[in-house]
């Protein structure tokens, strides 16, 4: 929406969303504070509870591949002793499960 002030230069009005109405409107009607801040506190928490989540999901994958470096970690060290000591053991090493 253009406005054309008493000089003749354009204004342009920024529009705001009006979700309750679903169109646009120009930002001369503001919402009571109470509401903006309201609204704000609730942007905050959502943010808050989003970040959690995040925080959380990393914690598990840091967990994860903690576990699997050292599970990595072992299997390594075993097979450099089974070298070291004369080679492969053998099937019957892994509990019956055939591993090269």
């Amino acid at each position: 929406m253009l406005v054309l002030d008493n000089t003749a230069t354009v204004v342009r009005t920024i529009p705001r969303f009006n979700a309750r109405n679903a169109d646009f409107e120009s930002t001369s009607s503001l919402a009571e504070p109470r509401v903006t801040l309201d609204n704000a506190e609730g942007h905050v928490r959502w943010g808050r509870e989003e970040l959690e989540r995040e925080n959380e999901a990393a914690q598990e994958r840091v967990e994860f591949l903690c576990n699997r470096r050292a599970a990595t970690e072992h299997n390594v060290e075993r097979r450099m002793r089974e070298f070291r000591d004369g080679g492969w053991a053998g099937p019957e090493a892994y509990s019956g499960r055939y591993r090269p």
